[in-house]
């Protein structure tokens, strides 16, 4: 998965790379290279796909709900240097979007196991795994891209969305 997603984005992500190497890559990519890329990270968890396209020079806008990946991508940010390259949300990418200032999605998360089974109302949690206590229950705010993108194309230099990752359970 990391060779191909490195493989999507290196061109992309390289703002003015020769003319070569993105017109190999075809026409949304060498468009998407004029501009910078812009990765969409949706389902970030502790963010390696958002930092690697952040080193490769994309922007990155993440999407993580579950607070203690959320604190794991933020030191990860920090380690790398990349506040200006990346954008970490703390609401979860959703259909019907929270009304303004609710949080009405429920996110359940294990403390043992299968980190990644996090999900909407438990629906992925493994029950099978003993949790030694309580899953981290907390509620979110949803939002939907349409919500983000159109702001994101109002900024002073607009970016393609070069690469558009989901991994997300519920």
């Amino acid at each position: 998965m990391t060779h191909i997603a490195y493989h999507v984005l290196h061109a992309p992500c390289q703002k003015g790379s020769g003319s070569s190497r993105t017109g190999e890559q075809g026409g949304a990519a060498a468009a998407a290279a004029a501009a910078g890329g812009l990765m969409l990270d949706i389902g970030a968890n502790f963010g390696w796909y958002s930092i690697m396209a952040a080193m490769l020079g994309c922007r990155v806008i993440a999407w993580e709900p579950v607070t203690t990946f959320r604190a794991f991508f933020e030191y990860n940010i920090a380690r790398n240097k990349l506040h200006h390259k990346i954008q970490l949300r703390s609401r979860a990418v959703v259909q019907h979007p929270s009304s303004p200032g609710a949080a009405n999605y429920s996110v359940v998360a294990p403390q043992r196991g299968i980190w990644g089974t996090a999900s909407i109302n438990g629906s992925n949690v493994d029950a099978s795994v003993d949790n030694k206590g309580p899953y981290s229950r907390f509620n979110v705010t949803g939002e939907t891209l349409d919500q983000v993108l159109p702001q994101e194309q109002q900024q002073p230099q607009p970016q393609r969305v070069a690469l558009l990752k989901l991994d997300v359970e519920g």
